[in-house]
């Protein structure tokens, strides 16, 4: 890791230390509001999420990272949202840290600094992704490294929500 990188993760690491918030298991029987992260190349991902949400009238929310820099609504942002040490800014991506959801989803499978400051600086009780580089910012980590795909991932964490469901009692 260069000295930039090293840098970025202390800083981060720091910032996520402020973060306040009591993690909490979820099923999918007691979601009412998720947020998911994802890359326009994860579209299939997020669509199955989506529908499976959808079905349990799960409100959804989504923060997208595009390389599309003219093409931005509130819910996506590019390059041109990340200050110099890849910190992503903007009133959309504020919004999203700080709104208080359920679960937190992270279905990238590439790498991407912009998400790991917005899952270490989110509220989210739950945050469920793939911890490829064992940051320790997420409470469960899917390991996906044998299949490395979004869809795949994006299925795992719904199976593990759903075997939450059947071995807790909450």
């Amino acid at each position: 890791m260069n000295l930039l990188n090293r840098y970025r993760h202390n800083l981060l690491r720091n910032r996520s230390s402020a973060v306040k918030r009591t993690v909490r298991l979820c099923t999918l029987d007691t979601i009412q509001k998720v947020g998911v992260l994802w890359c326009e190349e994860d579209g299939k991902a997020f669509t199955y999420l989506q529908e499976i949400f959808r079905e349990h009238k799960v409100i959804v929310r989504n923060l997208c990272f595009t390389n599309d820099k003219a093409n931005q609504d509130s819910s996506r942002f590019s390059s041109k949202d990340l200050n110099w040490l890849g910190f992503p800014q903007g009133g959309n991506i504020d919004t999203f840290i700080s709104a208080d959801f359920d679960i937190l989803l992270n279905i990238s499978v590439v790498p991407n600094f912009a998400f790991e400051v917005i899952t270490a600086l989110s509220a989210a009780s739950l945050k469920i992704g793939w911890d490829r580089d064992k940051l320790g910012f997420l409470d469960i980590s899917v390991d996906v490294s044998k299949k490395p795909d979004a869809l795949y991932l994006a299925e795992q964490q719904i199976f593990y929500l759903k075997q939450l469901n059947k071995n807790t009692n909450l």
